[in-house]
């Protein structure tokens, strides 16, 4: 009765013990799952809201500038622009957006971001085109026409484009020979 007590408990021991390697292996298993995860959220892309500062950096991490776009909003077509404007264009959405050089780069000797930088989407994924109006209404020129800035300044600027259709929000691209990916930025479209 005793070997037989005995061998019982042998048997529940050894599989307490292997149970309790698997139940390892699982932890282990489920704890590299969600690293995995987490490179992965890395790699997904970040959508910029409105005034939220998106930050360009050197190879070392260190930002170098930055981008915001303030606002965007929707105009009716001035009259006497009304001849230059793209065919169908029933309004003028201007685009507000501001941009520090913060550190100076030995690749950078003064920072420029032109509104033909900016890749303009609607909610349906169509590009938005830029509309050149040469300084005219609702830009003053020397707002419009944009200048390098040095290290340490920032400069805002307005763009203009063509809204061909009525819509809520836009998303704006920013692609830098510096950026190893594009900037995003989901905008709401303000109406006049």
């Amino acid at each position: 009765m005793r070997k037989i007590t005995l061998i019982f408990l042998t048997l529940i021991l050894m599989s307490l013990f292997v149970g309790c390697q698997n139940n390892e292996t699982n932890k282990t298993k489920t704890s590299d799952s969600p690293s995995i995860d987490k490179t992965e959220e890395k790699v997904q892309k970040q959508v910029y809201k409105q005034n939220e500062e998106a930050f360009i950096t050197d190879e070392n991490g260190e930002n170098i500038y930055s981008l915001t776009i303030n606002s965007a909003k929707a105009i009716d077509v001035p009259a006497d622009t009304v001849e230059y404007m793209p065919k169908g264009t029933k309004q003028v959405l201007v685009l507000t957006y501001t941009y520090k050089y913060i550190k100076e780069d030995k690749n950078l000797a003064t920072l420029d971001i032109s509104p033909m930088d900016l890749l303009v989407y609607d909610e349906n994924g169509m590009a938005i085109e830029f509309i050149d109006l040469a300084a005219e209404y609702p830009f003053d020129s020397d707002v419009f026409l944009t200048e390098g800035i040095n290290a340490g300044r920032s400069k805002q600027v307005y763009g203009a484009f063509s809204l061909k259709n009525d819509i809520t929000t836009i998303q704006v691209d920013f692609n830098s020979d510096t950026l190893k990916n594009k900037l995003t930025f989901e905008i709401p479209v303000e109406r006049q």
